[in-house]
């Protein structure tokens, strides 16, 4: 039966594997932005650590910019209007939120809003 296939193929089958490659498309798509947190997660941290016991608190415009460019480092773009900064004695709490566009063909964009936070104790406190 196999040696008189006329050799069509089933539609199924096609419509399944353009699935699994969509599937994997917008799976990279989403990785990439993930990557780019998790890297900025790690960069707060250390931000937040350096902040609480090796500058001074009092100056937030000063600490808003260092977290800008720590940012865009990871490929992020920030404001001083995306982050919040709170210091008490010698602790320093660093909220970030923004929206990540991740874009699609055909004209699809999916907005994905992003929040980091990290609270530090300054060491002795």
């Amino acid at each position: 039966m196999l040696k008189h296939s006329t050799g069509s193929s089933s539609i199924g089958c096609l419509l399944t594997i353009a699935i699994v490659v969509c599937g994997f498309f917008a799976g990279y798509k989403f990785a990439v932005v993930q990557w780019n947190v998790e890297s900025f997660k790690e960069a707060l941290t250390e931000g937040a650590h350096v902040w609480a016991n090796e500058h001074d608190l009092d100056n937030i415009a000063a600490i808003k910019a260092d977290i800008i460019r720590r940012a865009a480092k990871c490929d992020i773009t920030l404001t001083s209007k995306n982050i919040s900064v709170s210091t008490e004695g010698g602790a320093v709490s660093i909220t970030a939120k923004w929206v990540k566009p991740i874009n699609f063909p055909g004209g699809y964009i999916y907005e994905r809003e992003i929040t980091v936070s990290r609270s530090v104790k300054k060491f002795g406190y």
